[in-house]
């Protein structure tokens, strides 16, 4: 198996086209295929570490693949099933034959590209790993026929496990790292998005307004110009004026809010600012993303409550709760609310972030927080949100986060820090 071979399965033409030009950059090996059959083939010839499979082709469509290569005996590997018309009985087969994730058509390719590499991420762990037990097994038979050699070897092992160890923690850094760029790519994307409308307009408004004056000023220089036709153009001038200066001042707003966001995001630099105000900076910030949602968001907070902290934490960390009630806590039709209460109690800040979406199990309550641990994962969730929100809490911000939920009603995270760090 090659740890870089991905084969791309699919019989849109424009979608193998679409993820190769996508990975191509990323020094993956690349093989394409239009229909299950040939894709079969060229599994069996490069046996890939990735396979990223459509469900509906001709010739052998995407279960029919999956079950002849679960039958073979290549070396493990993951798939990500990425279609249009899968239903929820495609998606409990796909799972039952070993699909890693379910990715529905179209999709983001930003959020692609970090599925695929978390993939390709954990599946070398994964094989490194049984590749690490089958060393260790041979090394265990042969400490059983030479045990003058015993405690050389059991150091040696020792040694090799806590390599290994070394390396799954810093794997697990690296896929972390890569979510936090992925969510402010995420925001990028949204906010650019958000600013096309108001500068199209402006766009629009200033053309038409150049041609209004062309026209006068061509009967200007004709001598036609007559009283009727300025005091239009004065009229249309002072209008579109107004619809310029609106959208220009709607996209001063946006800009000047995502670059503060953004800007905290990267640096990670610590510095006082207002808890109320920064919040309306991310909410304006997620604005492109909260529109397609039916969710309202309230803030309570005073106006004077300052913090000295990590801005750039403290957004990851509110970000990621909205985004997480948004994901798991409403279905896309229903209509939701989440309220973000702020006090200060001492020396300490009090963010409670509530909405009253569908709850938490309390089966799995006490896994949330956990790395990788997702109900999502066949709609692209990988499982870090809440983990990242956690170490943040904790580690950079220096305070203490609690979930308390209701199945079916609500779900509240208590987050507790220090006013001054």
């Amino acid at each position: 198996m090659s740890d870089n071979s991905i084969l791309i399965v699919d019989d849109e033409e424009v979608i193998r086209e679409l993820i190769s030009d996508t990975l191509e950059n990323f020094g993956y090996e690349l093989f394409l295929a239009e229909n299950g059959q040939k894709g079969y083939e060229l599994f069996v010839k490069h046996n890939p570490i990735l396979i990223i499979l459509d469900l509906k082709m001709p010739v052998m469509d995407g279960i029919e693949f999956l079950r002849h290569v679960k039958l073979s005996p290549a070396s493990p590997f993951s798939v990500i099933v990425l279609t249009g018309h899968g239903d929820n009985e495609d998606i409990k087969t796909c799972f039952h034959l070993g699909v890693y994730a379910f990715q529905r058509k179209p999709f983001n390719i930003h959020e692609f590209k970090g599925l695929v590499k978390h993939s390709v991420s954990l599946k070398i762990i994964q094989l490194n790993f049984d590749e690490c037990v089958k060393d260790k097994t041979a090394d265990l038979e042969a400490t059983n026929k030479k045990l003058e050699d015993e405690i050389v070897i059991r150091k040696e092992t020792e040694e090799e496990l806590r390599q290994e160890i070394n390396f799954r923690i810093q794997a697990q850094k690296r896929l972390v790292q890569s979510e936090k760029l992925a969510s402010l790519g995420r925001l990028v994307a949204g906010v650019a998005h958000e600013i096309n409308t108001p500068i199209g307009i402006g766009v629009t408004g200033a053309s038409h307004l150049k041609k209004l004056s062309s026209r006068i000023k061509d009967s200007y220089e004709n001598m036609a110009l007559t009283e009727s036709q300025l005091k239009q153009y004065l009229d249309d001038s002072v209008e579109l004026s107004d619809l310029l200066l609106t959208n220009l001042k709607r996209s001063s707003e946006l800009i000047k809010s995502f670059k503060q966001v953004s800007a905290d995001q990267a640096s990670q630099m610590k510095r006082e600012f207002q808890i109320k105000s920064y919040l309306n900076d991310i909410l304006l910030s997620l604005k492109p993303r909260l529109k397609n949602s039916n969710c309202h968001i309230s803030v309570n907070c005073p106006d004077d409550i300052e913090i000295d902290s990590f801005p750039g934490a403290f957004t990851q960390v509110i970000t990621n709760l909205i985004i997480n009630s948004l994901t798991h806590g409403f279905e896309k039709e229903i209509e939701g609310n989440i309220t973000i209460n702020v006090k200060k109690e001492g020396e300490n800040i009090v963010v409670e972030h509530s909405d009253d979406g569908k709850g938490i199990p309390e089966e799995i309550a006490e896994n949330i927080f956990d790395p990788f641990f997702t109900t999502n994962r066949g709609k692209g969730s990988t499982g870090l949100g809440l983990h990242i929100v956690y170490n943040t809490v904790h580690q950079v911000l220096k305070g203490e986060i609690k979930c308390e939920s209701k199945e079916g009603e609500c779900t509240t995270f208590t987050i507790v820090i220090p006013s001054k760090i």
